[in-house]
């Protein structure tokens, strides 16, 4: 039911709401202006960058966590049994996960 589907919303909700995010904010900040403030500022391009990747990272986890609580507000949380008859739940099936998670960050290593 709708239930299942929780879990994919919050992924795609996750991946695009923080790459575009990220993708928006930058050309924004070079279409304004703060861009080169921020390049002419006394601070590392390493400590931009990794300011950059955490405010996205964070932007991605609050996301992630008003789609994991409005699933839990209105279909409720899982119990152990629907985990447990779940044969795609990664305890249950540890090395389907473990080889496309690895190619995964290999693709997006590449780019």
């Amino acid at each position: 039911g709708m239930a299942d589907l929780v879990p994919g919303l919050i992924g795609m909700a996750t991946l695009f709401g923080t790459t575009s995010m990220a993708a928006v904010m930058i050309t924004f900040e070079r279409r304004i202006g703060p861009l080169e403030r921020l390049l002419l500022a006394p601070i590392s391009l390493l400590v931009l960058i990794l300011g950059k990747i955490l405010g996205g990272s964070f932007f991605g986890l609050t996301i992630s966590l008003v789609m994991v609580f409005l699933g839990i507000v209105f279909l409720g949380a899982p119990d152990d049994k629907s985990l447990a008859s779940n044969p795609y739940h990664p305890c249950r099936r540890p090395n389907l996960f473990n080889p496309w998670l690895l190619r995964f960050g290999s693709y997006k290593g590449g780019l």
